[in-house]
C-alpha cells in the first residue's frame, strides 16, 4: 500500500486554564492510501514541545494566557 495523503487537525479547547490544561489540545492525523483510511491522534498541548525545544523556547511560543507560561 502506498500512501497518498496525510491531513492533520488540530484541535483546541477554547478556554484555557492553570489546572489541568495539558488535555485541551489534540491532533488528529489521518492518512490515506489504497482506498483505505486510518486515523490516529497525539498530543498537541505545547507543554509536549517542552522536552524537544526547551522550557524557555516554549514559553516563547504558546499564548500568554497558557498555563505553561506562569511558571516560565
Amino acid at each position: 500500500m502506498r500512501i497518498e495523503s496525510v491531513d492533520f487537525f488540530y484541535l483546541a479547547m477554547p478556554e484555557v486554564t492553570n489546572a489541568a490544561d495539558g488535555s485541551q489540545d489534540a491532533l488528529l492525523v489521518r492518512v490515506t492510501g489504497g482506498g483505505h483510511i486510518g486515523w490516529g491522534e497525539c498530543e498537541a498541548a505545547p507543554l509536549a514541545l517542552d522536552r524537544r525545544l526547551g522550557r524557555a523556547d516554549v514559553a516563547r511560543r504558546v499564548p500568554p494566557g497558557h498555563g505553561f507560561c506562569a511558571g516560565a
